[in-house]
């Protein structure tokens, strides 16, 4: 599989992970799927996600993970999956509740490893 991954920081810290590793994991999550891809990654700070969170979800606070498909009719030849908006405070939160490291590539990894198996389960767009 190709998987061409774009990520964006709304956010800085030293506590986010870098470009790459979510490049990895994209990769990983996506390895038995045969087909050329594309998936965008924002990393967001808790005022976009509670913004993004409102608009599109009806829902007026920050979450963790918002995932957005993308279906386009099937006889437009793109294969993008979709867009994903991590909030990095509220990944943070969750992770010291988990008993992990705020700034750990683990708490940033189990967030992706639910992600991708939320796609999976939703079924992604496929052409």
């Amino acid at each position: 599989m190709s998987l061409d991954v774009d990520v964006q920081f709304g956010i800085e810290g030293e506590d986010i992970p870098p470009a790459s590793a979510f490049r990895i994991w994209a990769q990983a999550a996506m390895e038995d799927d045969d087909q050329t891809s594309s998936l965008a990654i924002r990393v967001v700070d808790a005022a976009e996600s509670q913004e993004l969170n409102r608009t599109y979800r009806d829902n007026d606070k920050p979450t963790n993970v918002l995932s957005f498909l993308f279906d386009l009719p099937p006889e437009i030849e793109e294969s993008h999956l979709g867009d994903l908006a991590i909030c990095a405070e509220v990944v943070a939160e969750e992770a010291q509740e988990q008993g992990n490291p705020s700034g750990s590539l683990g708490a940033y990894g189990g967030t992706w490893c639910f992600t991708s198996s939320w796609f999976r389960s939703h079924g992604r767009c496929r052409r």
